[in-house]
């Protein structure tokens, strides 16, 4: 028989054993990972890929550097979690702030030429 332990719970002992304190510092530090390897892929992606060498070194790095972003989007999430028990215990003002961001962007796309 397995017990089955939630997310929320998950994070909650967490803040529990760590404090508030740490879990922020902990999702600093995982955002300026994440920030430094987007860097490394924004700066590799304006390489002159016509150029053979340039070429075979994108691909290098992206391969290696794919698995390490996906990575640190894991952490910085899991951290988000642990900011969103901190901060918004019943996750009410999560939604209702992610349901207004959301339908904007819906509408700035709508309105874009772009997709017109």
């Amino acid at each position: 028989m397995s017990l089955k332990i939630t997310n929320r719970e998950i994070h909650e002992k967490a803040i529990a054993k760590y404090g508030q304190r740490i879990q922020r510092e902990i999702a600093i530090e995982e955002m300026s990972e994440l920030t430094q390897i987007l860097c490394k892929i924004e700066r590799i992606t304006h390489l002159d890929t016509s150029i053979p060498t340039n070429q075979l070194h994108y691909f290098a790095v992206m391969k290696e550097l794919k698995p390490k972003l996906i990575s640190e989007i894991v952490d910085v999430s899991l951290m988000m979690e642990s900011l969103r028990v901190i901060y918004d215990s019943d996750g009410k003002l999560y939604k209702e702030q992610k349901d207004k961001k959301l339908l904007r962007l819906c509408k700035r796309i709508d309105n874009s030429k772009e997709f017109n």
